[in-house]
């Protein structure tokens, strides 16, 4: 169990790539163009263009002949978002599907914070529009701090406004108990803030100068206006010594995830199922995941 640990915080620490596009979206007029948002008023106009954020009160969309526009949700008589009827909300995870990294980058000066099953506290910030800085580490349960992993993802291809998003990662985990470990990866993607599908490889180090790869798939789809469904599957050579003992018991080969997300405008609520990738897993099907998210 402590490799699974140690394994889960690496992954959570490369997966936060919180939502930019939640309030700013940050694609020239030519990326828009695919994505048209109309808005019926009460008063029978029509504002057809790109929304560009969404409050509990208003809508702003961006126009061809006027510009932007903010239009009180009193006066809106019907919304139909990018095809969908009614229109849907924006997920504040939306650049993330759960565990697996995605290309994008949070933005310069927005921040979040993310706690995975009260145990793993994970926080980040965006330094540049395509650099972010990310934290993680556990709860102090003890007088004794655990472990501390910090993280950057470099966005170099921006997946809306290119057919395919492309970011590289570097991470750092230090231990008091155990060896020291770093990882580098590539992500690839391709999607938008309701839909996507990511794939990355990471590639370890520790400092016996052992290495191993991890390749993680993860995938998105928005079904109704506050909830999306998810799933992610990854194949590890994660398992060899991260300090401790090595009984084979604390196997962590790779894992898979199933869940449903529900969220407002800046919080989310992540429920799903997680199963390692081992050979002795005896019964069991799904470990409980939670993730609480706030932006």
């Amino acid at each position: 169990m402590r490799k699974a640990l140690f394994a889960l915080l690496l992954i959570a620490l490369a997966a936060p790539a919180a939502a930019r596009g939640a309030v700013t979206d940050r694609r020239p007029e030519a990326a828009r163009t695919p994505l048209v948002d109309e808005i019926l008023l009460v008063d029978g106009t029509v504002l057809s263009g790109h929304i560009v954020a969404e409050t509990d009160s208003s809508i702003t969309i961006e126009t061809a002949s006027l510009g932007r526009v903010e239009v009180q949700r009193a006066q809106i008589q019907r919304l139909a978002k990018a095809g969908i009827r009614y229109g849907v909300a924006d997920d504040p995870d939306c650049n993330s599907v759960l565990l697996t990294p995605t290309p994008a980058t949070v933005g310069k000066g927005d921040a979040y914070f993310r706690n995975f099953e009260l145990l793993i506290l994970n926080g980040g910030y965006g330094i540049t529009e395509n650099l972010d800085l990310s934290i993680a580490t556990l709860f102090p349960i003890g007088g004794d701090w655990n472990f501390i992993a910090v993280g950057l993802k470099a966005e170099l291809v921006d997946r809306e406004t290119h057919d395919l998003g492309l970011a590289i990662t570097g991470s750092h985990l230090i231990a008091p108990d155990a060896q020291r470990f770093s990882s580098l990866a590539v992500v690839v993607g391709i999607g938008d803030r309701r839909r996507s599908l990511s794939v990355a490889a990471d590639r370890g180090f520790n400092e016996d100068g052992e290495a191993a790869t991890r390749v993680m798939v993860g995938g998105d789809l928005q079904i109704n206006r506050r909830t999306k469904l998810f799933a992610e599957w990854a194949s590890s050579e994660l398992a060899f010594s991260f300090g401790g003992d090595d009984d084979d018991d604390d196997e962590f080969d790779g894992f898979m995830t199933l869940g449903v997300r529900f969220f407002g405008e800046r919080m989310a609520f992540t429920l799903g199922g997680f199963r390692p990738v081992s050979a002795d897993t005896g019964s069991l099907l799904f470990l409980p995941l939670a993730m609480f998210s706030v932006h």
